[in-house]
């Protein structure tokens, strides 16, 4: 707008304590997950807990338990969501909505809980595990986790590891191991294509998608791959309205939605072109309104297990990841190149987000990060950065448990929540609701053991990390 008034160019800067406020941000979370599970490690039950900020002026609420409804195989399982409208500016998506801090509190639980019932992490996740979704019942198209986590310890070398804990350091460092799961919904929505081809031997394909920077012209190679033409012979057209539909660029979604719609008009194209293209040219149109609509039946999402090796100056509490792995069932890998860098772009955002969160239980666990991924189609791809164990390594690291630096404040100190004006409650159909024992709004958490032969109560607490 101001371009067009004073008829020059316009740059909108912001300063950057503009940038913490006006764009958008992470609302911070109190988050409280409790776990119970019987002696062999088996979930009995599953409380998720999150209370975060929103503005007075619209309400935005992060998904913060999300995950946690389709992550593990539970009878009983409750999350719920509150709400503090505060006199802040409204809190945006940021990258890994809801999963990115909920998924830290459930996979530092289940460390917890694994360390109770001394049972191995990755044993521990294998054994809870199914392939239904544990919230809705449905059968998954594809869940790969046992896989990823299966695979993921064999290249690290994960048998080899000690998993007392602080038994292993050099020097001044104290150094450990980690694992962590982790999932993304695989959102696909109804779009439509057309790819026309010309009397000269080329191939038009249109579809009005918007690349902000995400890869919206990955639907070319995805053309000339259902076409088995070179891509320099598929000219692809985007962002014009009179294009078919497609959604927008976000929620990992756009690549798998205007990719069906392409390759279903590629396909089709192909096989009107058997006999050859006439003077006219042959053109063809669809949409995957039907497609999308039978995925109903069935859940969509992807999995992944990472495992890391950190090392914790015990001076100065700097923290160190010379060594970490990700494997992840993410679907069919359209550009290895780019689909390689998005997931150890993830994996590295993911940890440094971790070292400045604060975790407060009988002992805080340093977990690895989650990453978002697009579709479940096909077995695991495994993803690296840094160096790998040889076969032969003897990896005694323990799973690294990193105390941060305490709040300024102590827990019997901190004053509650206010009252939450908006409420989103989610319950599992039939599950009844776990134990409400404990303030939601403290800030130490509280492990509850029953009969030690029967069952363990695991309760972690995140108190607020802005």
């Amino acid at each position: 707008m101001a371009a067009r008034v004073t008829g020059q160019p316009v740059k909108v800067a912001l300063t950057r304590q503009m940038q913490f406020v006006l764009p958008g941000y992470r609302t911070p979370t109190i988050q409280r997950v409790r776990l119970g599970a019987d002696a062999t490690g088996n979930l009995l039950a599953v409380g998720h807990e999150a209370y975060e900020q929103s503005s007075t002026l619209f309400e935005f609420a992060e998904q913060t338990t999300e995950a946690t409804r389709h992550m593990y195989g539970a009878p009983n399982i409750t999350t719920t969501h509150r709400l503090a409208r505060l006199d802040v500016p409204t809190p945006r998506w940021m990258r890994a909505p809801g999963e990115r801090p909920g998924m830290f509190a459930l996979e530092s639980a289940m460390d917890e809980l694994a360390v109770l019932l001394d049972i191995d992490l990755v044993e521990l996740r294998v054994r809870n595990v199914i392939q239904t979704d544990p919230e809705s019942g449905k059968p998954s198209s594809s869940r790969h986790l046992v896989e990823c986590l299966r695979r993921g310890a064999e290249r690290f070398g994960w048998s080899g590891r000690d998993p007392r804990l602080g038994v292993r350091r050099e020097g001044r460092w104290l150094v450990g191991t980690g694992v962590a799961s982790s999932t993304y919904q695989a959102h696909v929505g109804a779009a439509g294509a057309t790819v026309r081809a010309t009397p000269a031997g080329r191939f038009e394909v249109g579809v009005n998608a918007t690349d902000i920077g995400t890869g919206a012209r990955t639907a070319l190679q995805l053309a000339a791959d259902a076409l088995a033409v070179p891509a320099d012979l598929v000219d692809l057209t985007i962002a014009d309205s009179d294009l078919p539909k497609a959604r927008g660029a976000g929620g990992s979604a756009a690549t798998s939605s205007w990719g069906w719609a392409v390759t279903k008009a590629c396909r089709q194209l192909k096989a009107q072109i058997v006999d050859g293209i006439g003077p006219g040219g042959v053109e063809v149109s669809v949409d995957t309104e039907a497609e999308t609509g039978a995925q109903k039946s069935t859940k969509q999402s992807a999995f992944g297990a990472h495992f890391v090796e950190a090392r914790v100056d015990l001076d100065s509490g700097m923290v160190r990841v010379p060594r970490m792995l990700g494997v992840f069932a993410a679907g069919t890998i359209v550009n290895p190149r780019t689909a390689r860098s998005q997931l150890i772009g993830g994996m590295t955002m993911g940890c440094r987000w971790l070292c400045t969160r604060r975790a407060s239980s009988t002992s805080a666990s340093m977990t690895t990060p989650t990453t978002t991924l697009p579709v479940t189609t096909s077995p695991p791809v495994q993803m690296s950065r840094g160096s790998r164990p040889s076969g032969s390594t003897s990896a005694t690291a323990r799973s690294t448990r990193w105390a941060p630096r305490a709040s300024a404040r102590s827990a019997s100190s901190r004053r509650p929540l206010p009252s939450p004006r908006g409420l989103a409650r989610h319950r599992h159909p039939g599950a009844r609701p776990a134990d409400p024992a404990g303030q939601a709004a403290g800030g130490a958490a509280r492990i509850a053991r029953t009969t030690p032969a029967v069952s363990r109560i695991v309760t972690y607490r995140l108190p607020p990390a802005g």
